[in-house]
C-alpha cells in the first residue's frame, strides 16, 4: 500500500508506508478502511460548509457545476484518482518488493501465481545487473519455487532479459544444492546419534540430485561399518534408480576393494536384479577373494545356489544379448539420460548427460566387457560369445566417432577384447549382418532377443579393424574361407547400405592385391558403381503421367536429391541395380506390370534395395485400406508407407522421421561420396580388379 500527494507540478509522488502487517490483520485492516472513509468525510465537511443546502443549483463554490450546469465545465478525475482506482493487491505486492531480496522473490512469486506478467517481468528485470552471493540468489529462488519458476519460464509475456534473471537465481540454488561440501558434510550426519542431526542431512541430500547420489555412491563403497552403509543406500534409494546405476559402475570398474563394497550394496539394494554382477565378480579371473566372498553371501541371501562357471558364462552372455537387443531397438532421437562414468582413481562416478540411444550401446558395451573378465575359451559357444563381445565393443566406438579406426583405437580395442583372428573377425561380421548361425550352446537365434537386421555400426568398425595391420589377419582367410563360395567379408560388398557395400569393396580389392577370389565380380560392380557416385543423393519415381512426373521432380530437386524417373517395375529394378546413394523410391500403386506388393518383393530382393525407403502414393480413389493392410503384412522390415499424392515434400516427412529413428550412422555427405569415388577409380585403373 502507498500513500500518494500531489507535488507542485501535479505528479503523482509515492511515500512507503508500514502496512503489511495491518493487512494481514483482517479486523485492523477493516478499522484502517473504516478509519480512511471518515477522514475523507471529515475533510469534505470542513472545505465547503453547508454548500449543499446554501445553493444546490449551481453555486460557484461548486465549481460552477451544479445539478444543471453544462456537462462540459464538470470537474475531469485527476491522475490521483486512477492511481487510487489501483489494484490493491498489486500495490501491496510491488511496495512488499522493495523491502529487502526475499520479499522481492516472494512478490514475484505471489504476482506469478494471480498471472500479473507484467509486473513480473518488471520485477525480474530490475535485479538483472544487481550482484547477489550464492547464499542469497539460493534463498531468493527457494521463494520463488519450482512450480512457478516453470510457470514464469514457460510464459510469453515474461522478457528474455526477465527469464535470463530467473535462471541466474535458479543456478545459484543449483550451485548451493549440489556443493561437496554440503553434500558430504550432510552423509556425516548421517550417523548422527541425533534423529533431528539425520533428518536434515537427508533432507539436504534429496535435494543434492544427481550430484548427491555420486557422493553417496562413493560413500557407499568406502570402508564404513554395515549399519552405516545401510543408512546411505536407504537414503540414496529415495533418489531413484540412478543409485544402483552408479553402483554397477563401481561393481564393474572400481578398484578390488571397491568392487567388493559394491557387490555388497548391490544385494542390499536389489539383489534380484544384480545376479549378473554377482556371477561375474564370482568367476572372474581378476576377482579378489573379497569380491567372491560377497558374491557368495549375495547368492545365498538370493537362495538360489552358487553357479557354476559355465552357467555363470551364460547368464553373463544373455545379458550381453539383451543388451545388444535393446540398444538395437532403440530409437536415433533427441531423448536423453543420465549415465555414470567411473572417475580416475576407480572410487567414485560421475554423472553425465547422454542420448538414451548411446546410453543403451554403451551397456551393451559394459555387458561385453563384464562377460570378457571370465574364461569363456571354455563355454561351447565361445565363437559366439568372443564374436558379440567385439561387436558390441566396437559398436559403440563407431557410435561416438564415425571416423573411428586409426592406429591407436584399433590397438585399444585389440589389448580389450584380447586379440582376434580371422574366425571371430568373419563369426562377428555374419552375426552384425543379420545372417544367424544354427542353434547351438543353448543359444536360439529366433529367440526374442536375437539379432536382427543389419548392425551398420558394429560392421563398419569389423571392417575397419579387418583392414588394420594392427590386427595381424591373413587376407587369404578372410577372402577364401567359405570353400567356392564368397567370404561373408566379400558379401558385404554387396550389402544394401551403401557405407558398408562401398567400405567392403574397398577393403576387399585391397586385401585381394590383384589375385582371384570367388565374389571378385561382386566387387568389381561395386567399384563401377562406386565411379558414378554424384554429389548428390538419388530417388526414384515410378510413374508414367507428364503432370505428376514434372511436380515430383520438382519435390525430390528440392529436397537436395537428384531424381530418376522409370516407368514400370521393370526399369525400377535395373534402376536399382545402378546403385547410388538412392534415398527414397516413390511409387504409385497403379503399376502396368505387377501388383505393389509383388513390386516390394522385387525391390527388397535387390541387393541395392533391400533398405531402402519405398513410399506409395495413390490418387486413383482404390480401396487404400484394402492396400495399406495388404503392404502392412509384408514380411520386410525396411521402411514403406502408403500416402496421398504428396504435394509438398511435408507429404516424406512420415517415413523420413522413421528412416532417421532407425538409422545409426550418419548418411553419406558429399565428401564421403567424392572420397568413395576417388577410390574407385584408382583401384579399377591399377587394373587389379580385372
Amino acid at each position: 500500500m502507498s500513500i500518494k500527494i500531489l507535488d507542485r507540478r501535479n505528479l503523482p509522488v509515492h511515500r512507503t508506508a508500514r502496512v503489511n502487517s495491518l493487512w494481514s490483520r483482517p479486523g485492523l485492516a477493516r478499522t484502517v478502511c473504516l478509519l480512511a472513509i471518515g477522514i475523507g468525510c471529515v475533510g469534505g465537511i470542513g472545505a465547503t460548509p453547508g454548500v449543499a443546502q446554501q445553493d444546490p443549483f449551481g453555486s460557484p463554490a461548486m465549481d460552477g457545476g451544479g445539478l444543471f450546469a453544462d456537462p462540459g465545465n464538470a470537474a475531469k478525475p485527476s491522475d490521483d484518482d486512477d492511481i487510487l482506482a489501483e489494484d490493491p493487491v498489486k500495490k501491496q505486492l510491488l511496495e512488499q518488493a522493495r523491502r529487502g531480496d526475499e520479499q522481492l522473490a516472494a512478490s514475484i512469486a505471489s504476482l506469478a501465481r494471480t498471472g500479473r506478467w507484467a509486473e513480473v517481468d518488471e520485477l525480474l528485470k530490475s535485479i538483472s545487473n544487481r550482484k547477489y552471493s550464492q547464499a542469497a540468489a539460493a534463498s531468493m529462488a527457494t521463494q520463488i519455487g519450482p512450480a512457478v519458476f516453470f510457470q514464469i519460464k514457460q510464459q510469453a509475456d515474461v522478457s528474455d532479459e526477465a527469464k535470463a534473471s530467473l535462471d541466474r537465481l535458479g543456478a545459484a540454488l543449483i550451485a548451493q544444492n549440489t556443493g561437496a561440501d554440503r553434500l558430504v558434510q550432510a552423509i556425516k550426519r548421517l550417523d548422527s546419534p541425533s534423529k533431528d542431526q539425520r533428518l536434515a542431512a537427508a533432507r539436504v541430500l534429496l535435494h543434492g540430485g544427481e550430484a548427491a547420489i555420486g557422493q553417496l555412491a562413493a560413500a557407499a563403497v568406502a570402508e564404513r561399518s554395515a549399519e552405516s552403509r545401510s543408512r546411505i543406500l536407504q537414503t540414496m534409494s529415495r533418489l531413484g534408480d540412478g543409485g544402483m546405476d552408479a553402483l554397477q559402475q563401481l561393481a564393474a570398474y572400481g578398484t578390488a576393494d571397491v568392487r567388493s563394497r559394491a557387490i555388497e550394496s548391490l544385494s542390499q539394494w536389489d539383489a534380484d536384479a544384480n545376479i549378473v554382477f554377482f556371477a561375474v565378480a564370482l568367476h572372474a579371473i581378476d576377482s579378489t577373494d573379497q569380491e567372491r566372498q560377497a558374491a557368495t553371501a549375495a547368492f545365498a541371501k538370493l537362495n538360489s545356489g552358487i553357479p557354476s562357471v559355465d552357467l555363470a558364462i551364460q547368464i553373463a552372455y544373455r545379458d550381453l544379448q539383451d543388451q545388444a537387443a535393446s540398444a538395437t531397438a532403440t530409437d536415433n532421437d533427441d531423448a536423453t539420460t543420465t549415465i555414470w562414468t567411473i572417475k580416475p582413481e576407480r572410487t567414485g562416478v560421475t554423472a553425465q548427460t547422454s542420448r538414451t540411444m548411446l546410453a543403451a550401446y554403451r551397456d551393451a558395451a559394459d555387458a561385453a566387457l563384464r562377460l570378457r573378465r571370465m574364461d569363456i575359451a571354455s563355454a561351447a559357444n565361445a565363437p559366439w560369445i568372443q564374436a558379440d563381445i567385439l561387436s558390441s565393443s566396437l559398436a559403440y566406438r563407431v557410435l561416438i566417432d564415425p571416423d573411428w579406426g586409426d592406429p591407436e583405437q584399433i590397438e585399444e580395442v585389440l589389448q580389450l577384447v584380447g586379440g582376434v583372428d580371422e574366425s571371430i573377425i568373419l563369426t562377428a561380421i555374419q552375426r552384425a549382418a543379420g545372417q544367424e548361425l544354427a542353434a547351438t550352446g543353448g543359444t536360439d537365434p529366433h529367440a526374442p532377443n536375437a539379432r536382427k537386421g543389419i548392425e551398420t555400426a558394429a560392421m563398419i568398425g569389423l571392417i575397419r579393424l579387418a583392414g588394420s595391420p594392427h590386427s595381424q589377419l591373413q587376407p587369404d582367410r578372410l577372402l577364401r574361407s567359405n570353400g567356392g563360395r564368397p567370404s561373408i567379408l566379400v558379401q558385404q560388398a554387396s550389402s544394401s547400405t551403401p557405407l558398408i557395400r562401398y567400405e567392403a569393396a574397398q577393403l576387399v580389392s585391397e586385401l585381394a592385391d590383384g589375385s582371384a577370389y570367388p565374389g571378385s565380380s561382386r566387387v568389381q560392380r561395386t567399384l563401377v558403381e562406386m565411379t558414378r557416385l554424384g554429389d548428390r543423393p538419388s530417388a526414384i519415381i515410378v510413374e508414367t503421367r507428364p503432370n505428376y512426373i514434372a511436380h515430383f521432380e520438382r519435390l525430390i530437386d528440392s529436397m537436395g536429391w537428384t531424381p530418376v524417373t522409370v516407368g514400370s517395375v521393370g526399369a525400377l529394378q535395373r534402376a536399382i541395380d545402378q546403385g547410388g546413394d538412392l534415398r527414397m523410391i516413390l511409387s504409385k500403386t497403379l503399376l502396368s506390370d505387377m501388383s505393389p506388393i509383388e513390386m516390394v518383393d522385387v525391390v527388397r530382393r535387390a541387393s541395392n534395395g533391400g533398405e531402402v525407403p519405398l513410399l506409395f502414393f495413390d490418387d486413383q480413389g482404390s480401396s487404400v485400406q484394402d492396400m495399406g493392410v495388404t503392404l502392412g503384412q509384408s514380411r520386410w522390415s525396411a521402411p514403406m508407407a502408403l500416402i496421398d499424392a504428396p504435394v509438398s515434400v511435408q507429404a516424406f516427412d512420415g517415413i523420413l522421421t522413421d528412416v532417421q529413428m532407425k538409422r545409426r550412422l550418419p548418411a553419406l555427405s558429399v565428401l564421403d561420396r567424392q572420397r568413395f569415388r576417388v577410390v574407385a577409380q584408382k583401384r579399377l585403373a591399377s587394373g587389379e580388379n580385372e
